[in-house]
């Protein structure tokens, strides 16, 4: 944890030798910061007044690794790739419960976009090459966007003004723009990297996208260990 303001920082220690954490999501509402821990089975829960470990979520043999946060519906999203159903799995904000266990269906389901209007959920499908997207009531699929061969999407993105859905996709070098309407890839950028997460600002609508460095040293690649900004579509 580090504080912006002071710039000081504190460890905030698992407490589980093969912890192996992930993902982080914010509950800003209740104060809450949300990790993914895949070597543990579970999800730990921080207070963010005291910064102290609460009580974790867990799931006995479970991965758990895309995680995402909706504070208005009080639900937790975690991302189950120990099955082949690829569960998405719902635990309750204030019981602290497994409520719901969502089936993308697709193996080794990663990370986790919210569309907090209209209750839906993107998942990207590394291995599937496709964004899953589950009805948030119901735990339905709706779509799966397939978004070419060996594309291997890992962050993504929704962008609520415009109705569109960015994902990064690893293997091709790229970020592809999905229309969340009509449920196709409408645009690729090139990024020159590897690309692996994607943040969205929301006032100017720029999305930030880290890119990992080569795989080989073979792979020559112009932004490595770099983010790329990405301001228009």
């Amino acid at each position: 944890m580090v504080d912006i303001k002071s710039k000081t920082q504190k460890v905030i220690e698992g407490g589980h030798e093969k912890g192996k954490i992930r993902e982080l999501a914010v509950d800003e509402k209740r104060n809450l910061v949300y990790v993914s821990d895949h070597g543990h089975s579970s999800v730990w829960v921080i207070d963010g007044a005291t910064n102290s470990l609460k009580a974790p979520l867990e799931y006995p043999d479970s991965y758990l690794l895309g995680l995402n946060v909706d504070a208005d519906r009080g639900q937790i999203y975690t991302t189950d790739s120990n099955t082949m159903e690829g569960n998405i799995l719902v635990f309750d904000s204030e019981k602290n419960q497994l409520v719901n266990k969502f089936k993308t269906w697709s193996y080794c389901p990663l990370n986790i976009a919210i569309d907090y209007k209209n209750n839906r959920l993107f998942v990207s499908q590394s291995n599937d090459n496709n964004v899953t997207v589950i009805d948030g009531n119901t735990g339905e699929i709706i779509n799966k966007i397939y978004l070419g061969y060996d594309t291997s999407p890992i962050g993504l993105v929704y962008d609520e003004k415009l109705n569109v859905v960015y994902t990064a996709n690893r293997s091709k070098k790229e970020v592809a723009v999905i229309d969340a309407k009509e449920y196709k890839v409408i645009e690729r950028i090139p990024t020159l990297g590897l690309p692996n997460t994607i943040s969205l600002d929301k006032k100017t609508g720029a999305i930030y996208v880290t890119n990992k460095t080569s795989r080989t040293p073979d792979e020559k690649l112009t932004n490595t260990n770099a983010v790329v900004k990405i301001t228009k579509i």
